[in-house]
Order: structure tokens, then sequence, then C-alpha cells
């Protein structure tokens, strides 16, 4: 066994959840997004829409995942700025 099972298990923790520490919504949100997935996103937020979280896979483009006022419609703004309903993500 090259290390002890503490630290296989601290380690296996780290890498399971690497957002520790991150905002769901990064205070650069408008910088990260693409001209259309701002321009999408305003005229989301005149209907009341709000992102929930951003995940930021590494070596991939941000995914933005908002939700509608009532909090019961969950979708993907896509990279062109368009809602994806019926996107395979898993919310958490």
């Amino acid at each position: 066994m090259l290390f002890h099972p503490d630290i296989r298990t601290a380690v296996t923790r780290a890498l399971q959840d690497r957002r520790i520490g991150n905002d769901p919504v990064p205070a650069d949100l408008l910088e990260r997004l693409t001209q259309a997935q701002r321009d999408g996103l305003r005229r989301l937020e005149h209907f009341g829409w709000r992102v929930l979280y951003v995940r930021r896979p590494q070596g991939e483009p941000p995914l933005v995942v908002v939700s509608d006022p009532s909090g019961n419609d969950i979708a993907i703004l896509t990279e062109a700025g368009a809602l994806d309903r019926q996107s395979n993500q898993q919310h958490r």
C-alpha cells in the first residue's frame, strides 16, 4: 500500500468535491459568459429568471444553470444564449 488509508480517504474526498470554497455564482459571471449568453441572460432576467449556479468543468465552457421565478423550472443557458430545458444534467 502506497498511502495510509486516512490520506487516501482525504484525497478521494477532495477530488470528489472540488467546489469547496467556490461560490455557486462567481462574482465575475458576465466576464465568463459568451456575448450570446449575456444577451440571453439579460432577456431571461427581464422575466424574473435567475442564475442558480455555474459549473466550471475543467477544460470545458462554463455550464450556466438558471431557474424561473417560481423555482420550478430549471434549465441550462447554452453557449448560444438559448434555454435548454431537456438537458440531461443532474442538478444538486
